[in-house]
């Protein structure tokens, strides 16, 4: 073999070896992102694989596209949804997999009297009536007795003056609040009685669905009431019985001014901050209403809705329809629904 020759087999292998290389570190160093999310949605891709931002739209599920290798932050926007973040990592001839479920904005559409069953969804704001309740004095055991119409409920060792009755809504339980602060939870099924504890100026009770759990409303703050343990513990809201109500066993739903995620924040105290924040809330002018919830399990707070800038200032009033879990609030005889 000639040099000449020589040479330019040594120039075509260098060539066909950079080309190798090329292919192999960019061509061939690809993988799949194959997305799980319900259609139509756009996505912007961003990572170390690509220049720049790319922008995405899928229109069937899984939406797959080839991407370089390397690490990616991906937004997804979709009409009417909070826009959701995720990152991922592509790795050559594999697919990564992102699972996205789009969280629906919240909106409120009136229920107008024109309704087919505007009369039956405004009964949800209608608060239980107690009635037939009375205290006799019984002769024979020297006891007072509580009756509701011809039956009796409990004996009380000793007179009760000026009291007020709470009942659930399944009509086998009533807390019994005495003016004095005496506060009792008689439960008719179980033919069994239960000193709470003192709490004046008790003015409603607003049931858990399971009527284990309540919140309990004095004249100027709200109580946790639980019946398993008999226990009452300070929640701290000054609100009106009609603007809460219970979403589910954990979960309550109230109409605010606060800024009620700051409440969120670690290392405060829930309480001392809420009172802070009510009374700031109080003296300023007119703030946004929002419907809000409180999970108390997790001991959070959210927004589930915030009304329009020209209900500020107005009273609310929230409910939710428990078998289904639908969320209503009324203003100015206006009743709402929520979807979300």
């Amino acid at each position: 073999m000639n040099e000449h020759r020589r040479v330019i087999m040594i120039g075509a292998a260098t060539i066909l070896a950079v080309i190798g290389v090329f292919l192999w570190m960019v061509v061939f160093d690809k993988g799949e992102l194959a997305i799980q999310a319900e259609p139509i949605y756009d996505v912007s891709i961003e990572g170390s694989g690509i220049k720049g931002v790319r922008t995405l739209t899928c229109s069937s599920n899984p939406c797959v596209t080839p991407l370089p290798a390397g690490d990616y932050v991906l937004t997804f926007y979709k009409e009417g949804h909070e826009s959701e973040t995720a990152r991922t990592m592509i790795t050559r001839g594999d697919r990564a997999l992102a699972t996205i479920d789009f969280s629906r904005i919240p909106t409120a559409g009136e229920i107008t009297p024109a309704l087919k069953h505007f009369e039956y969804m405004s009964n949800f704001f209608e608060p239980i009536k107690t009635e037939g309740f009375a205290l006799e004095f019984d002769e024979t055991f020297q006891k007072q007795r509580l009756m509701k119409e011809e039956e009796v409920w409990a004996y009380f060792d000793r007179p009760l003056d000026d009291v007020s009755y709470f009942e659930n809504p399944t009509g086998d339980q009533v807390i019994v609040s005495e003016k004095s602060g005496s506060l009792y939870a008689v439960n008719h099924a179980e033919s069994s009685r239960a000193l709470l504890g003192t709490l004046e100026n008790v003015r409603a009770v607003e049931w858990s669905p399971s009527n284990v759990h309540g919140v309990v409303f004095t004249d100027s703050s709200t109580w946790w009431l639980d019946l398993e343990s008999g226990s009452l513990n300070e929640w701290g809201w000054n609100i009106e019985p009609t603007a809460l109500d219970w979403l589910d066993e954990e979960t309550i739903i109230f109409g605010t001014t606060t800024d009620v995620e700051s409440l969120n924040q670690s290392g405060v105290d829930p309480l001392t901050h809420l009172l802070a924040a009510v009374q700031t809330a109080r003296n300023a002018s007119p703030q946004p209403l929002i419907v809000a919830e409180y999970d108390r399990d997790a001991e959070a707070y959210g927004v589930i809705y915030e009304l329009p800038k020209e209900d500020a200032g107005k009273t609310i009033e929230v409910t939710s329809n428990d078998a289904g879990g639908r969320l209503f609030y009324r203003i100015e005889g206006r009743v709402f629904e929520i979807a979300r």
